[in-house]
């Protein structure tokens, strides 16, 4: 063996409970893996979760334990809207992240809020999608006649010529766009 692997302060382990509670050297923290301490579903990649005392661990660990026997036994389909206004079933509450289990977090969201599937928020609900289609659509259009609101940075440390040249382009640049403009005008005018 050589000197280094001597020296090298070996990693306890405590079973407590089915849960392996790993007493990492020299620093003495307190690492529980396995379900609901240990990243099952690969969102953080975290290894296990650390306390600073074994006393801290074993209640954690009793707590997760008691709350997977709670989620076993608790059976729900309650049916909702979800933010889109479709009708969805929420069966519970994922333990790790707090998300509901059921709803389809498919657009990037993590949390998805639900609602009560009563036909007045459905219709509510309808109407906010289609206003959200049509102001990206208004958003898709407008932007041939932007005109950015960030100009030249270094004005403070450049002197009075730099400015009045920002100036002169942001004059410019309005003229292009209200000419882009007036040219979308005439082209509706005489396509009516």
């Amino acid at each position: 063996m050589s000197e280094n692997a001597s020296n090298t302060p070996q990693n306890d382990i405590v079973e407590y409970r089915g849960y392996s509670i790993e007493v990492t050297k020299p620093l003495y923290a307190f690492v529980v893996t396995g379900p609901g301490f240990s990243d099952e579903d690969g969102e953080t990649g975290q290894r296990g979760t650390s306390f600073t005392r074994l006393a801290e661990a074993k209640e954690a660990i009793d707590g997760k334990i008691e709350l997977l026997a709670k989620k076993r036994r608790t059976k729900i389909a309650l049916h909702v809207l979800d933010r889109f206004g479709k009708p969805a079933t929420v069966t519970g509450i994922h333990i790790g992240t707090g998300k509901l289990l059921g709803i389809e977090h498919k657009d990037g969201y993590t949390a998805a809020d639900v609602f009560p599937d009563v036909p007045w928020i459905k219709s509510l609900l309808e109407e906010r999608v289609r206003l959200y289609k049509r102001s990206e659509e208004i958003k898709r259009i407008i932007h041939a006649y932007r005109i950015s609101g960030m100009r030249e940075s270094r004005l403070s440390r450049s002197g009075g010529a730099l400015y009045d040249q920002e100036i002169a382009k942001l004059k410019q640049d309005v003229a292009e766009a209200l000419e882009r403009a007036a040219r979308q005008v005439r082209k509706d005018e005489h396509a009516s």
